[in-house]
């Protein structure tokens, strides 16, 4: 096997030459590595994993069960803040209650009155589109001031609100100012997650996706997780052919 080397660029740049392959959509981010794509091509249940690790409570051990599926060191630290993060008690933005009474519930649960992924009434503001979404800090240096918190992303640096969710369950994040949830995420029905999938979504989703760049959607990865098939197919195969 021989190995070559190889440079992300984003999907609107126009590439150097005809060697280039789409691996996900997107901008680039931590986890946009040919190495961390085989982690997700060769675990297609990421979520029982990653809880393992979670398990584990000490940050160290949590890095290292993560390393060890496969990840990169910098795609290893975004999925170790989501397993922190969403691993914490509610009061410090976490998800630890809801999902230790949800750890034996399927992924998908059709219905259900719980829903921590639905938005807040108050946080929806009409968008230009007539869509509706809400307002958190924005994705540049000039929200710093006022975020409660920022970190490195595709776009330099994204800040955040800590004000995750209000205390009735309601989803208060947004994502590039647009609702951290799709409805099918919440709303009685086949793609419905049950709580503690919906929680992380909430609470991490946002600022994973915002660093890692890649995720199994985005690749065009099926998951265990059922999702609406709203996602086009990527096909990986990066096989160069030499002429001998």
């Amino acid at each position: 096997e021989q190995r070559v080397n190889y440079k992300l660029i984003t999907s609107n740049e126009k590439p150097e030459s005809d060697l280039a392959f789409l691996t996900h959509r997107g901008q680039c981010g931590a986890c946009s590595t040919l190495k961390d794509l085989a982690v997700y091509i060769g675990h297609p249940d990421l979520t029982n994993p990653v809880r393992r690790c979670t398990l584990k409570l000490i940050g160290g051990l949590q890095r290292n069960c993560l390393r060890n599926l496969g990840f990169t060191n910098e795609c290893t630290y975004i999925w170790y803040h989501n397993a922190r993060n969403s691993g914490s008690f509610a009061p410090a933005g976490g998800c630890f209650g809801v999902c230790i009474a949800n750890v034996f519930t399927p992924n998908n649960q059709p219905y259900g009155k719980f829903n921590p992924c639905q938005p807040e009434p108050d946080q929806l503001v009409p968008n230009e589109d007539g869509s509706f979404g809400a307002h958190i800090a924005g994705p540049g240096p000039e929200d710093q001031d006022t975020a409660d918190f920022c970190l490195p992303c595709s776009s330099g640096v994204c800040c955040f609100s800590a004000r995750k969710q209000s205390k009735d369950g309601r989803c208060g994040n947004t994502i590039n100012g647009k609702q951290a949830c799709a409805p099918e995420q919440y709303e009685n029905g086949p793609y419905r997650l049950n709580p503690c999938l919906q929680c992380d979504e909430c609470r991490s989703g946002p600022i994973f996706q915002k660093v890692a760049g890649r995720t199994r959607r985005n690749s065009g990865l099926k998951s265990e997780i059922e999702r609406p098939l709203e996602v086009q197919p990527i096909h990986h195969n990066y096989a160069i052919k030499q002429n001998v």
